[in-house]
């Protein structure tokens, strides 16, 4: 840490660079330790500016469980109140090859009374192997107030243009809200929301609720952290129309059987899924309690 001499003669803290190589940080101790109330502030003058702040090789956890790895982080020019440049990259704890990662690169502030964190997207990425994705733009926020970090995405995944609202309460327990709207280029769209909170190394999603080219589904799942990300879902509707779904996925998703490997589709994850309708049609029959299942058959432990 290098810290400039003469402002300290003015009561003004100026860093010119702090750099952390490896550790941890524990956000369970963080929250335990009682050093703020939800409504309390700091005053901007007893922040300090920093011109340079490196990190690399940071674990980051929740009460001792591993959430992330902050590969590298790079803030420059921060002072409370005003935007500073920021590029972070993290990835999963366990992937030791670092070949899979999200990096963000935007801009970010730090706000006073109350305090209030807030960051900019001009890219976000996301990497799995030899893939990539971009999700272009957004913004997420987070304010000691309410304890919660609140954020919105634009961008592309796959054949779909997409749109994600996401908020994550980390007290007393995680929970993630995650609103979604995927479209395609006719303007048919796949929206909802689900609610997600950790079991037994697994995230739960209960309740699942979606609108898919006008067809209600809801159920509920998991998602799992392996190798692979791997979605699983049990869905239900009253009524399914087939062709007008078969119309909607993409050639990889729509072709696809009961062995996985025949999943061949440009997602960051896998996917396991049923669906159960009362009544489904396709080509003009209509056959009732169907069940559509997609991958491997999903097996939450729920």
């Amino acid at each position: 840490m290098h810290i400039a001499l003469w402002p300290l003669l003015v009561k003004q803290i100026v860093i010119h660079k702090i750099v952390v190589e490896g550790g941890f940080l524990d956000l369970g101790l963080l929250q335990g330790n009682g050093a703020s109330e939800p409504g309390e502030s700091t005053p901007g003058e007893q922040l300090p500016s920093i011109r340079s702040l490196q990190v690399r090789g940071l674990d980051l956890l929740q009460s001792g469980t591993g959430l992330l790895k902050i590969d590298e982080l790079l803030l420059e020019n921060f002072s409370p109140n005003v935007e500073a440049a920021i590029t972070l990259r993290f990835s999963l704890p366990h992937d030791q090859a670092e070949s899979s990662f999200v990096q963000l690169k935007g801009t970010t502030k730090l706000a006073t009374g109350p305090l209030q964190l807030s960051v900019s997207l001009a890219d976000l990425s996301i990497r799995f192997k030899d893939r990539a994705w971009s999700l272009g733009q957004g913004r997420v926020s987070w304010s000691i107030d309410s304890g919660a970090l609140q954020g919105e995405l634009t961008g592309q995944i796959s054949a779909y243009s997409s749109q994600f609202r996401i908020e994550v309460q980390t007290i007393p327990d995680t929970v993630i809200v995650l609103a979604t709207t995927l479209e395609t280029g006719d303007g048919q769209n796949l929206s909802g929301e689900v609610s997600a909170h950790q079991q037994a190394g697994l995230w739960l999603l209960d309740p699942v609720e979606m609108l898919l080219v006008g067809q209600v589904l809801s159920g509920n799942g998991c998602f799992s952290l392996e190798a692979k990300p791997r979605l699983q879902l049990q869905l239900h509707a009253q009524a399914l129309e087939l062709d007008v779904l078969q119309d909607f996925l993409p050639s990889g998703l729509a072709t696809a059987g009961a062995d996985p490997a025949a999943t061949d589709v440009d997602l960051p994850f896998d996917l396991a899924i049923e669906v159960v309708a009362e009544r489904a049609s396709m080509g003009g029959a209509v056959a009732s309690e169907v069940r559509l299942v997609l991958g491997e058959q999903p097996n939450c432990r729920l």
